[in-house]
């Protein structure tokens, strides 16, 4: 897990961020936790539409989770650029904290 916003400053954020690619890379996985303030939210905003090119993928924290426990899946798999809708999102993440699930695309 890498908590992105620890330290709201925007720099700091997009180290976290690419803290969190690295993990994905090495374990094939990374779960990222963070707040949406609107630092992060830029940050994000900037990032999350280069995914493809690093070589991960975004998914549902609740397939990252079924796929370490080898749990069939009771998502929806979204496709690439495809977007969350806000009841997607538990209401107990909404609006304090929020997590994301990275997986590599290999």
């Amino acid at each position: 897990s890498v908590f992105l916003d620890d330290d709201r400053n925007p720099a700091a954020i997009r180290a976290q961020f690419h803290l969190l690619l690295e993990r994905a890379h090495k374990s094939g996985r990374a779960l990222a936790i963070g707040h949406p303030n609107d630092s992060t939210l830029t940050v994000l905003e900037d990032e999350l539409p280069k995914l493809a090119a690093y070589g991960v993928r975004l998914v549902p924290p609740s397939e990252l989770i079924a796929g370490q426990a080898g749990l069939p899946p009771p998502y929806k798999r979204l496709k690439m650029n495809e977007t969350l809708s806000a009841p997607a999102v538990p209401a107990p993440l909404r609006p304090e904290t929020t997590a994301a699930a990275l997986h590599t695309s290999g």
